[in-house]
């Protein structure tokens, strides 16, 4: 059995960032991350068709309060200044925002496509299985994946915690992805119409991510929520129809849907991490804490590590 200094589970932009501030100010100290998926970043999510890219999560973040990323992204030339939202400026990834959850990772040991199945307390440790059959320990383990998720896991590890956290919801996402043979200009590259079922359209020829006409467009929660578990293929034709609806002079070359079942936290928790156990330690932190956007995972990152500097561990 392996014993990691710290485990944390989930390799979003919380995780990774935790896991680049212990890298950066202790590098002694080595944590292990683990992840379920193939990819890394979460919703720093980045697709790739024959003719088009297409960030279909995050699009930009804004550098206010999470100068150590924005630093680390300059330096390495993997951002660009794009646009303004809500009078500030915006920052764009060069390559689609899955590139700098690759920048993140760099010299990270992580584990993909791993799931933790079960935590159990022993002494001064946690005892962690996977669903690979591998048995992991640490005496410290934080938990980074959306709220629900992370309180499915302590459910099954018969694990005690506040049950106002049961309050903490999502809201979901249908995200549609235009490769388009023509579109009229958008007023700005990102726009978020008032008046129809679209949360925002994202011009990705414009920001510089996709080299033909390619039109990111995420649909609000009450309307995701409908036809989130209906046939694709109809869900599909109903997305469409809407965005035509709004832009009737859209030509449409080819049409992708994808999902986010947990894309925004509804409500944020009081504080920017929860610790659920002490000795040994067991954290959860993400944006559910730390609030919306990558903004948010990066805050409740920040906090986190903090806390773990003042414990010195």
């Amino acid at each position: 059995m392996k014993e990691h200094p710290i485990v944390i589970i989930g390799a979003g932009v919380c995780g990774l960032s935790i896991a680049k501030l212990i890298q950066n100010q202790n590098p002694e100290i080595e944590p292990l991350l683990i992840e379920k998926s193939r990819g890394l970043g979460g919703r720093m999510a980045t697709r790739r068709s024959e003719k088009s890219t297409f960030d279909h999560g995050a699009q930009f973040y804004q550098k206010t309060g999470m100068e150590f990323l924005h630093d680390l992204f300059l330096k390495t030339e993997r951002v660009h200044t794009w646009s303004q939202f809500q009078g500030e400026e915006c920052f764009a990834s060069n390559l689609g925002m899955t590139d700098l959850a690759k920048e993140l990772a760099k010299g990270l040991l992580i584990k993909k496509e791993t799931r933790v199945i079960k935590l159990t307390k022993q002494n001064h440790l946690w005892f962690l299985e996977t669903d690979q059959g591998e048995a992991i320990s640490s005496p410290c383990v934080i938990l980074t994946a959306p709220v629900p998720q992370a309180l499915e896991l302590l459910d099954q590890s018969a694990i005690a915690y506040p049950l106002e956290l049961k309050s903490l919801e999502y809201t979901m996402a249908l995200v549609l992805l235009l490769t388009l043979k023509q579109a009229e200009p958008l007023p700005t590259p990102y726009v978020e119409p008032l008046e129809s079922d679209i949360l925002s359209i994202t011009d990705q020829h414009q920001k510089g991510v996709s080299a033909s006409q390619a039109w990111t467009v995420v649909f609000k929660h009450e309307f995701s929520k409908t036809h989130f578990e209906n046939d694709p293929v109809d869900t599909l034709t109903t997305a469409i129809e809407q965005v035509k609806a709004s832009y009737p002079g859209i030509q449409i070359e080819s049409s992708e849907l994808k999902k986010w079942r947990y894309a925004r936290p509804l409500k944020t928790w009081h504080s920017s991490f929860q610790v659920i156990s002490r000795i040994p330690d067991l954290i959860l932190a993400g944006d559910g804490f730390g609030g919306d956007r990558i903004e948010g995972a990066y805050r409740s990152a920040e906090a986190t590590f903090q806390h773990l500097n003042l414990k010195k561990i």
